[in-house]
């Protein structure tokens, strides 16, 4: 299935179950801004004019919503036609994070997490700079760590360890700064 064909998609059943919400996470990468001449940021034409067109036609009911950590990589001729508010939402402080952790970590099953051995709030400081999504996907990727290990280990019940948490920490941060270079 290409990409138009997923874009109409999305448009016609919010238009046939109005009324709808519509979002769109890193529109950033859909409405590139058509004046950065490199390579990797040139955007699929064919693809914008098509997604302006069904906006376009959109009706009162269907609300679009566009999300970005990137607002300066979304054409600009886009922003000032179809730009209604800007809100901006803040990285999570020390105690945000504690409580995320603490969320994340409560919706497993209690002897799947070493309860003892894990100081949160040493997880919310190495933490600094992370949203509430990579902090769910340092939770999430411990546990699937942990059933993998649980099955190569001679453990009787598999445990997320603060040494797990801390080592999806370093995995997450190396992915956001490898993506960070390649940008």
């Amino acid at each position: 299935r290409s990409d138009a064909q997923y874009l109409q998609n999305v448009f016609a059943a919010a238009t046939e179950e109005q009324p709808a919400v519509i979002h769109f996470k890193a529109i950033d990468a859909l409405l590139a801004d058509r004046s950065d001449t490199s390579i990797e940021m040139m955007p699929d034409m064919d693809l914008v004019n098509m997604f302006l067109d069904e906006f376009n036609n959109l009706p009162e009911e269907v609300i679009w919503i566009g999300t970005t950590r990137y607002l300066e990589d979304v054409d600009t001729a886009v922003r000032k036609r179809y730009y209604i508010r800007q809100l901006e939402v803040r990285l999570p402080t020390v105690q945000d994070r504690v409580e995320i952790f603490n969320l994340r970590l409560r919706s497993l099953p209690s002897q799947h997490v070493d309860w003892e051995g894990i100081t949160i709030r040493e997880l919310a400081v190495n933490t600094e700079g992370f949203s509430g999504a990579e902090i769910a996907t340092v939770v999430d990727n411990a546990g699937l760590q942990m059933g993998t290990e649980y099955k190569h280990d001679e453990r009787e019940q598999p445990v997320i360890t603060q040494q797990d948490l801390l080592a999806e920490i370093g995995a997450v941060r190396d992915d956001e700064e490898s993506s960070v270079s390649q940008d």
